[in-house]
């Protein structure tokens, strides 16, 4: 939502704009324009290259850069000289990001803005609020991929592949992390069927995008007062939930700048944590039954929390409105970027054959037996792949982008009409009408 919200700003400064999946063929062969990407990892390396050689200017904007397991993890795994060296502009989500980045790259590229989602929180502040009359809706948000990844057993060696770890000694702090992790998981899992037991209470459960959802769906199965839902946008869940339990998730900073009460679950003594700076923003548990006794007892008690300014230093846009995209996008129209129009047949064009039909292979249109025959083993990694990408980022139609336009106008003060030509099934542009 945040992202439609940043294009929509983007589209009534009269710039036609692309909104897609990072893995969409649309962008493969681009060749003029800007290009905002979600990280600036050492993986995205090559792929930025390639923008820059064919004459787009690039900016990026770690969607992670807020919270991290440790400084040095993050150095490693998400920070790239390399990738500095090629891109035109750095956003920052504030100073102590800038702190952990700033010896890697070039101080005129910097611009701290914070992070669009937290641009659109003000406004759901302002909007009338679920009341917390029976049932109580409670959204769970939860971050196990390192336990319960769509990929199963082979996250590790996908980890190892794009080098996020490279050494035996990562692979076993990895191996740690994920041990104390599993016990936080199966924690929430006994949240959640308590839960289920009280209807009073009406549960939502928000899977990581890198999450397998078929365990949630199974419990889910069980109680009528539980469902999962990994589709509907935050911004909407946070307008229709009374509260947000979580762990270590940037979902607990958006709920509590959206004026929700919100609830930290983690039990004692790990001796290896995902970090702590988000449950800063809760009301703290270790187990389960004292969450369950706290909401019964609806006693919510005020918890202490970092002062503005401190909270500004890792979000600059904390608490204020389209501060963050307005900056993006004014520093977009001060680039000298190429014009170069292209139509939709282009995008469509650049989706191509290769993309329609992996969909049909993953989508059992055409026959597997016969596709082994004419393929490879490098085929059925593709389509794997492919697999994993629709699991994470859903299939889009062209009425759920028109919805979401009229609920963000709803919300905000945006008036315009916007055009919109889908290219794929995860990619449309956009256009003031």
């Amino acid at each position: 939502m945040a992202k439609l919200f940043l294009g929509m700003r983007a589209a009534s400064k009269g710039m036609v704009v692309v909104i897609g999946s990072h893995s969409s063929h649309c962008f493969k062969n681009v060749s003029s324009g800007f290009l905002l990407h979600k990280d600036h990892a050492p993986w995205s390396y090559e792929k930025i290259l390639n923008l820059k050689r064919s004459g787009v200017c690039v900016g990026v904007l770690d969607e992670e850069g807020l919270i991290y397991r440790s400084e040095e993890i993050y150095k490693t795994t998400r920070v790239s000289e390399k990738v500095f060296q090629e891109v035109d502009v750095v956003y920052l989500w504030g100073s102590e990001q800038k702190r952990l980045v700033e010896e890697y790259v070039d101080k005129g590229k910097i611009k701290i803005v914070g992070n669009p989602r937290f641009d659109l929180l003000k406004y759901i502040k302002n909007q009338k609020q679920a009341q917390p009359n029976e049932p109580y809706n409670i959204l769970i948000n939860t971050r196990f991929p390192s336990c319960n990844n769509i990929r199963g057993s082979g996250e590790l060696d996908n980890l190892i592949k794009i080098g996020v770890i490279s050494s035996e000694e990562q692979k076993q702090t990895y191996l740690n992390y994920v041990e104390k992790d599993e016990i936080i998981f199966k924690e929430f899992l006994r949240l959640i069927k308590l839960f289920g037991d009280e209807k009073k209470f009406f549960v939502t459960i928000r899977p990581h995008p890198a999450e397998s959802i078929e365990i949630y769906k199974k419990i889910a199965e069980g109680y009528s007062n539980v469902i999962v839902d990994n589709e509907t946008e935050l911004v909407k869940q946070l307008i229709l939930n009374n509260c947000v339990i979580h762990d270590g998730c940037t979902t607990a900073i958006e709920a509590y700048a959206a004026g929700k009460p919100v609830i930290g679950l983690r039990p004692q003594n790990l001796s290896f944590e995902y970090g702590d700076f988000c449950n800063r923003f809760s009301n703290n548990f270790s187990n389960a039954d004292d969450v369950l006794s706290y909401l019964k007892s609806s006693d919510f008690k005020s918890f202490a929390l970092m002062p503005k300014q401190e909270v500004k230093k890792y979000i600059k846009n904390w608490l204020s409105e389209r501060d963050c995209v307005d900056k993006i996008v004014s520093s977009i129209q001060e680039m000298n970027i190429n014009e170069e129009y292209y139509d939709i047949k282009k995008f469509k064009q650049e989706a191509g054959f290769k993309s329609k039909l992996i969909s049909y292979v993953v989508s059992g249109k055409i026959n597997h037996y016969l596709m082994s025959f004419f393929f490879n083993k490098k085929l059925k990694k593709i389509m794997a792949k492919h697999a994993v990408a629709n699991s994470k980022f859903p299939i889009i139609s062209k009425q759920l982008v028109s919805d979401n336009i009229e609920f963000l106008k709803n919300l905000t003060d945006i008036e315009e009409a916007y055009q919109i030509d889908m290219i794929d099934d995860k990619s449309f542009v956009l256009r003031i009408k």
